[in-house]
């Protein structure tokens, strides 16, 4: 696996606009996942973390009938563009 600074330094070279990223939070646990307050924290800190300037406040919605696709969207509008995520109140969680 690439190294953060690699990965960077490759992304600075070669011009590109922006990077995108696919998060399996497998195995992450549950109950903090189903918490509105610890999943914008969550937000927050990624935000700091990657350096990217937000824009207003995350949202995080729990919205579905499924039980197989029910749980939690969140968006968060930043400088560039957005992260988004939905975390399923079952066993596999996304991001």
């Amino acid at each position: 696996m690439k190294k953060t600074e690699d990965i960077r330094e490759e992304f600075e070279k070669t011009g590109s606009w922006g990077m995108l990223t696919s998060i399996d939070l497998h195995e992450c646990s549950l109950e903090t996942m189903t918490d509105k307050e610890k999943i914008k924290a969550y937000v927050k800190e990624l935000c700091r973390r990657i350096g990217m300037k937000t824009f207003g406040e995350t949202l995080v919605i729990k919205f579905g009938e499924d039980p197989k696709v029910a749980g939690f969207s969140m968006t968060q509008l930043i400088e560039t563009s957005l992260i988004s995520g939905h975390l399923q109140t079952i066993a596999e969680i996304f991001i």
